[in-house]
């Protein structure tokens, strides 16, 4: 079974401000500032044994990552992303570490993400959903 050592994620949040400098007087006034989910910063840390290491290896480098991660951690994106480009790392994956049963620790990372441009964060100062 799978284990999760670490799950630091948390989405970034960025604030797009217009600048309001155009030469016309019909644009003569900025639009509105708007919150936005800028990306997901930290690391999910996994603990496994060598056949799910190969299972996880299976699904690196596609689309089926994502479905991977969901079906063998439950983690699912915060509100407000889309999908993501997810980066690893592993130690103790060597083969013949598989001889002597040691469990393979794996790092996940998000390394850029799709934003849903019609997601609203919330404007009240709660935590956001994710």
């Amino acid at each position: 079974m799978i284990k999760i050592l670490l799950d630091t994620t948390e989405i970034l949040v960025g604030r797009w401000e217009d600048p309001g400098d155009y030469p016309n007087a019909v644009a003569s006034s900025p639009l509105p500032s708007y919150d936005y989910v800028e990306g997901i910063e930290g690391e999910i840390k996994l603990e496994m044994n060598w056949s799910e290491y190969e299972d996880f290896l299976d699904n690196v480098g596609c689309d089926l990552l994502y479905r991977w991660i969901v079906e063998s951690i439950d983690y699912y994106y915060p509100a407000g992303v889309l999908s993501a480009k997810w980066g690893y790392s592993a130690s103790g994956g060597e083969r013949f570490l598989w001889l002597f049963r040691k469990p393979v620790v794996v790092t996940l990372w998000v390394v850029d993400i799709e934003s849903d441009p019609n997601y609203e964060l919330p404007e009240d100062g709660t935590e956001y959903d994710g």
